[in-house]
């Protein structure tokens, strides 16, 4: 189970058959069920659903559940929740600058030596 909420607020989806390439910046909550590549900066909460394919160069919000793909960086100023069944690929950095990590599955664990060190910021 996990502790994920939603802000208060408008919550945007991008759909199972939407594909978005660009940069998207948001304050509220987005959901992502399709595909998107590109870039990701909010001071809101992202979920990743179990269908949603991001490839990143950068994910930056405030909290983040993930059930899905990505391939690149993310990093969350309060949290990053995983679903058991979430893929990271090699190589991506998970970064939750000094916040909870938890339920991370496989999202984690396949990424877990390549978190990044804050501290060398």
């Amino acid at each position: 189970m996990h502790s994920f909420v939603m802000k208060e607020g408008n919550i945007t989806v991008l759909g199972e058959k939407t594909k978005f390439v660009g940069s998207l910046e948001f304050s509220d909550n987005l959901v992502i069920t399709g595909n998107f590549k590109g870039d990701i900066s909010s001071t809101g909460n992202l979920k990743i659903d179990k269908t949603g394919e991001c490839e990143v160069s950068k994910i930056s919000v405030d909290s983040a559940l993930v059930a899905g793909k990505i391939t690149g960086d993310i990093e969350a100023a309060s949290k990053i929740e995983g679903a058991s069944n979430s893929i990271n690929k090699a190589g991506s950095k998970i970064d939750d600058s000094g916040s909870r990590v938890e339920d991370a599955g496989n999202a984690i664990d396949r990424a877990a030596d390549k978190i990044k060190d804050i501290t060398d910021k």
